[in-house]
């Protein structure tokens, strides 16, 4: 007896015999499970029109006479499509179904009986599979394509449904049946998924209903193939010829099978979706043609409910996991895991009785960054509210170990300094909080690396009682002498959050407008202080977070997003960088990647710019006019340079693990160990030229130093004479003065940052040059020399002077009323030390500034100065002794200072020199400077034009120019695609090369190339200079020109130029050498053609990325060559994230100019 299994799809086949009685059989079945929708299902009107017809066979009665001869007006609707498919009538046998006792019953009556009628029944199932395609490149040799397959979208995936047959007593072979169907598809289409088709998709495409569905004569318009396997072909074969083999099926209406030779049902089949034949069986076993020994339902339901068991995935075993792991971070992480899994209580009971019985357990607790373990499994127990289990571990580490694991913090980057309670916290497990404080004795004086205390948190995550509950605790921990850890101060990650806390210093990344009140109302209000430490006070928390799964919404991304300012949930911390500039609209001519600085800024309408608003940000409290800001040390004492020696050893060893963090990038480090450095002498008539320095300022991010160089050193620039200087003994100040300095001048994570900083580096090394500090300065960078690899000439010049740089970039005055005063007097005032500490302080604010807020910088990613790596150099200067050396002076000959990569530069001494040597900071450092004689040739004193051009400036001959062709280009740092260079050839094969090659050259070498030809070559690229100078002509129009909108470039070159030896020649025979060659891949000096453009010489070249050429045309009137290239990174230059219109420009003119130049030829 056939049945509906429920949601299974899978066709029970019906097992008739040659009478006009016959029994069925039940085959125990799979459920089918789908990822997608069909691919060719029918609309709803068609699918409704299918389900009313499926319907109507199903209550379809047949009259059946003693014949067996029907009434055709009851004929089912299968019959009738087979019989329209050449079937006779006579050759089928639709048979009702029995009770399983009369199969029973009949089957053991008739198993002779159709062995003497030579009949053989083949019991049949049919499935309905769903195949998921993707597209592929290629072709295939399939001659039979399967016509369910469309071809009109080949880049997204899309389904086609098969049926498969196969005898009843089988099951499918997935892989081997998706192996077959591929074979057959029309064009090169990957079968990517095969599972079984959704019922209701089965029964939309065949139009029967699942229990009595037939692998043929359905009701959609397109076919199902339909995939045979060969067994069933096999067993036709074998039986003799006076035998006959009969198919069992669906007859598509339920209680009724349907009987026909299995010859018929092939023939069928291939004249409507056509057959495949193929073994995709999983069982090696011959196939049955007799019928299966029937089991009862109960032994049915029994193995389906194993199988069901047997396919769930079973637990792990983690005690047997924790024993094979030796290594106990790793048993850590695995106790930690388990404890992340709310409902697993046992397993962490299992983990944590083993790891008392080996006496791991209070090792699992230790925190271990560098290792991965940056949080233990307290944490995440406490995270996911597992009361249970963070009683058992916090109960076992105080009854078995006597060990506090409560107050242990995470060491996370993004999670330093939280205990177990600011998990809590953070998911509202007020159960949890309660327990860690009461029988766990949490801590609550944390500041975590957010700037977040565990009261700041619960005002907006617990109920009022239980935050009120937790201000008396920590009244108490402050009463009885504990104090707040700052982890913020000192571990931040220096991003923005909420949730507050308005006791402890606001830094500039969590510093907004919306707390000016906040902050006020918080000093107004504070009435109780213990140990400086107020504990009552409105509000309790700054930026109060908004907890998503209470809000109305209900969204995440609404409450992270409701207004532009906030409210922010600490869990979706945002980076605290300005707002990008904002895309220009369509016809505005400035170029989008230069930054617009306003030309007229009325300095003196500025706010005044005070020390305050740069390095006491975070102080709660406001020095008076008259005194010195805590933040700012008088550097004139023993004492005072002991400080400055510890300070600048902690910046040093803060530097180092910057520079060891991964996810921070050369820029970030950049910044936050940067120095800056000024410097203040007595003015005189020619700016002070004759007078040594009296001050020198030095600054880092949080602190300044006015170091009294006048009071601390010698003044010894007067005994530069023969070397008089070199006699001066240090003294005991001076020698501690020098090593100090020296660690901060010599230390190249530690960069020095000046505005015209080269001047007073040159000034401090003239006034004491007995001291070795102030001969060598490593990692200097000019802020002026920034700005203009940043701005625009025209935005430079409002940035000419340090005040009006802080005016455009801080829009804040800067006061220089003190500049000319008489530093020389002592004591200082503290408005000179304050002017003095601000001039250094406001450096790194405004380097800061540049990075953040500039468009320039931004497409770099952080790796603005290791693209820039000119901007850092090294400085060195030597005192030049002035007497000439004796051999020299003896032979009467002429002699001049040969100083590598430097020149000569006066001292405070009229008539004596020093020399200054400048290299970049990764450069090897230049011989020093020495006497050489002056080879000038006295017999030609008139020398030709070409010979003067090789000699220098010192009358030596030049080194030889380093060859292009010899050199790689830098291609993993080119400029992005769109971006403007400069006006000659030289400043885009400086970008190829790369900066830091072009300053580690020799002084005066040069690189040699053809500059007059369009065509560069180099070791591993081409250059392609394109000039689209002037109208096109007749003459010209053969040269190169844009075409598709920029996406193709037909670039002219003519191989015999310079009688055949130009590089446009070995581009030529590079190209059709490739071009022989079964792919480019296969060329091992494979280069890359890269692309300058302009519109004429009057602008910029601008880089338009790499090329690749698709084909080339000779042109027999003129030996030139049109190189067909099409452009790589066209989507870079044309798209939304192009960083400039230029290119977008440069075309349109283009195809103006040929379109005039057509007409005018036609």
């Amino acid at each position: 007896m056939s049945r509906l299994l429920g949601n299974f799809l899978l066709q029970i086949i019906v097992l008739p015999i040659a009478t006009t009685t016959a029994f069925t059989t039940t085959v125990p079945l799979s459920p089918m499970f789908s990822r997608a929708s069909p691919f060719h299902l029918a609309s709803e009107k068609a699918a409704m029109e299918v389900a009313t017809e499926a319907e109507t066979v199903t209550e379809a009665t047949v009259t059946i006479g003693p014949t067996g001869i029907r009434d055709p007006s009851t004929i089912p609707l299968l019959q009738q499509r087979l019989m329209d498919a050449g079937v006779p009538l006579e050759e089928m046998s639709l048979v009702g179904d029995q009770t399983e006792e009369q199969q029973d019953e009949q089957h053991t009556a008739t198993e002779g009986k159709s062995a003497e009628d030579n009949i053989h029944i083949v019991n049949i199932k049919t499935l309905v599979w769903q195949v998921q395609v993707t597209s592929a490149s290629g072709t295939t040799t399939a001659t039979t394509p399967l016509p369910q397959l469309d071809d009109t979208n080949d880049t997204q995936p899309y389904y086609y449904y098969v049926v498969a047959a196969l005898p009843i007593q089988e099951t499918v072979d997935v892989p081997r049946l998706g192996n077959l169907v591929a074979k057959h598809l029309r064009y090169s289409h990957q079968v990517e998924f095969l599972s079984m088709a959704p019922r209701e998709v089965a029964e939309s495409l065949t139009g029967f209903t699942s229990g009595c569905m037939p692998p043929i004569g359905h009701t959609t318009t397109k076919h199902l193939p339909l995939f045979v396997d060969s067994s069933m072909i096999q067993a036709r074969d074998e039986q003799p010829s006076n035998q006959v083999v009969m198919a069992s099926i669906g007859s598509g209406i339920p209680g009724k099978s349907l009987l026909l030779p299995l010859q018929q049902l092939l023939q069928v089949a291939a004249k409507t979706g056509g057959v495949r034949v193929g073994s995709f069986l999983s069982s090696s076993s011959p196939p049955l043609l007799q019928v299966p020994i029937e089991k009862t339902p109960q032994e049915r339901r029994q193995e389906r409910k194993q199988e069901r068991v047997s396919r769930q995935p079973k637990p792990k075993d983690r005690l047997q996991e924790y024993r094979k792991l030796h290594d106990r971070v790793d048993r850590a992480k695995l106790l930690r895991t388990t404890a992340r899994k709310k409902g697993r209580f046992h397993d962490v009971q299992t983990l944590v009785d083993e790891a008392v019985r080996t006496g791991d357990f209070p090792h699992l607790f230790d925190i271990q960054p560098e290792e991965g373990f940056s949080k233990n499994a307290l944490h995440m127990c406490a995270w996911r509210g597992d009361l249970e289990a963070v009683q058992l571990l916090v109960e076992t580490a105080q009854q078995q170990y006597n060990v506090d694991i409560v107050n242990l913090i995470s060491k996370g980057p993004g999670n330093y300094g939280k205990t177990p309670i600011f998990y809590a916290l953070t998911q509202c497990r007020e159960d949890v909080v309660r327990y860690l404080i009461d029988r766990g004795n949490a801590s609550l004086l944390i500041v975590n690396n957010k700037g977040q205390t565990p009261c700041s948190i619960a005002v907006s995550h617990l109920s009022k009682e239980a935050c009120d509950y937790m201000f008396q605790v920590e009244r108490q921990q402050l009463e009885q002498g504990m104090v707040f850890s700052d982890y913020r101060q000192s571990h931040s990650d220096e991003k923005l959050y909420g949730d507050l806390d308005p006791r402890f210093p606001i830094d500039n990344y969590n510093y907004g407008d919306d707390l000016v009140e906040s902050l006020q109302q918080y000093r107004d209000s504070t009435s109780s202080v213990i140990n400086g430490i107020p504990t009552q006070f409105e509000p309790r928390s700054l930026r109060p977070t908004v907890r998503w799964w209470n809000r109305e919404d209900g969204s995440l991304a609404n409450a992270n997003s409701a207004h532009p300012e906030g409210p922010l949930t600490f869990t979706q911390p945002r980076q605290s960088t300005p707002p990008k500039t904002a895309k220009k609209k369509q016809g505005d001519n400035t170029q989008p990647n230069r930054d617009d600085i306003a030309k007229a800024i009325d300095i003196n309408s500025l706010e005044l710019l005070t020390i305050q608003l740069v390095l006491d940000r975070d102080s709660s409290s406001t020095p008076y006019p008259d005194e010195t800001p805590s933040s700012v040390l008088l550097v004139n004492s023993s004492e005072t340079l002991r400080q400055l020696e510890a300070d600048i050893d902690a910046a040093i060893e803060n530097a180092g693990d910057n520079q060891n963090e991964e996810n921070k990038t050369v820029d970030n480090i950049l910044l936050n160990s940067t120095w800056g450095l000024d410097c203040e002498w007595k003015p005189g008539l020619e700016h002070g030229k004759d007078n040594p320095v009296s001050l020198l300022q030095l600054s880092s991010r949080h602190r300044s130093y006015i170091v009294d160089l006048q009071s601390l050193c010698q003044v010894s620039h007067h005994l530069v004479d023969g070397a008089g200087w070199t006699q001066v003994n240090a003294t005991p100040m001076e020698m501690q003065l020098d090593r100090a300095l020296s660690k901060l001048f010599h230390n190249h994570n530690l960069p020095l940052l000046g505005f015209g900083i080269h001047q007073d580096l040159g000034k401090m090394a003239m006034s004491f040059p007995h001291l070795p500090c102030f001969a060598k300065f490593t990692a200097v960078i000019d802020l002026q020399t920034v700005a203009t690899a940043i701005y625009s000439k025209g935005a430079r010049n409002t940035m000419s002077s340090l005040q009006k740089m802080v005016a455009t970039l801080l829009a804040k005055r800067l006061d220089k009323s003190k500049q000319c005063s008489d530093w020389t007097q002592r004591p200082l005032s503290a408005t000179q030390i304050s002017y003095a500490a601000l001039d250094a302080a406001v450096l790194p604010i405004l380097l800061e500034t540049m990075m953040e807020k500039s468009v320039s910088v931004e497409p770099y990613n952080g790796q603005f100065f290791a693209v820039h790596a000119n901007l850092r150099s090294n400085l060195q200067y030597t005192f030049l002794d002035k007497s000439v050396p004796d051999e020299i002076a003896r032979n009467g000959e002429d002699w001049v200072w040969h100083v590598p990569m430097g020149s000569l530069r006066h001292t405070l001494v009229p008539g004596r020199y020093m020399a200054r040597q400048c290299w970049p900071l990764l450069g090897d450092t230049p011989e020093p400077p020495r006497p050489a004689t002056m080879e000038v040739d006295c017999s030609s004193a008139r020398k030709g034009n070409k010979e003067n051009s090789k000699l220098g400036s010192n009358g030596r001959r030049k080194p030889k120019p380093i060859q292009l062709s010899s050199l790689a280009g830098n291609l993993d740092n080119l400029p992005i695609p769109g971006t403007t260079l400069g006006y000659t050839k030289d400043s885009c094969v400086s970008r190829v090369v790369g900066h830091m090659f072009i300053n580690t050259l020799p002084d005066g070498t040069t690189i040699g190339y053809n500059r007059r030809s369009g065509v560069v070559e180099m070791n591993n690229a081409w250059i392609l200079f394109c000039n689209f100078g002037g109208n096109v002509t007749k003459s010209n129009y053969y040269l190169s020109d844009f075409s598709k909108h920029g996406r193709h470039l037909r670039f002219n070159v003519n191989p015999e130029r310079q009688n055949g030896k130009s590089s446009e020649r070995t581009l030529m025979n590079y190209i059709a050498r490739g071009s022989n060659r079964a792919t480019s891949k296969q060329l091992q000096d494979n280069k890359t053609i890269l692309l300058f453009a302009r519109d004429g010489t009057s602008s910029k070249y601008m880089y338009c990325g790499s090329c690749r050429c698709i084909d080339y045309t000779v042109q027999e009137e003129n030996v030139s060559v049109d190189l067909h290239l099409e452009l790589e990174n066209y989507e870079e230059l044309v798209g939304d994230k192009n960083i400039s219109s230029s290119f977008i420009e440069l075309v349109k003119w283009r195809e103006q100019v040929s379109c005039k130049h057509q007409q005018q030829v036609s």
